[in-house]
């Protein structure tokens, strides 16, 4: 994938656009992180983060929504492709 960029939601709170500007090589169908740059809104992260903080465990899961586009493919040969992710995540604290 050489970039992607698009729009990011959790729990239906639209946290702002991201990108992906460095190069990442994946193996198919496979498992891997991406880091993102997301510009996020802070009334929207503050608000988000109350209704996070309400939750009863840290093993519970958010719900997870991204829409965009990406540049992806290999030997040479690229394409621009839709980005569409829609499901749920588990949180995962680092403490």
């Amino acid at each position: 994938m050489q970039w992607a960029e698009g729009e990011a939601w959790i729990d239906s709170v639209y946290m702002g656009p991201f990108r992906i500007d460095s190069e990442i090589e994946a193996k198919p169908k496979s498992e891997f992180e991406i880091p993102v740059t997301l510009e996020v809104d802070m009334k929207q992260a503050l608000f988000l983060a109350s209704s996070l903080a309400k939750k009863k465990k840290l093993s519970e899961e958010i719900w997870l929504k991204i829409e965009g586009k990406t540049r992806a493919g290999r030997s040479g040969f690229y394409k621009t492709l839709p980005l569409k992710f829609e499901g749920k995540q588990k949180i995962i604290s680092y403490n």
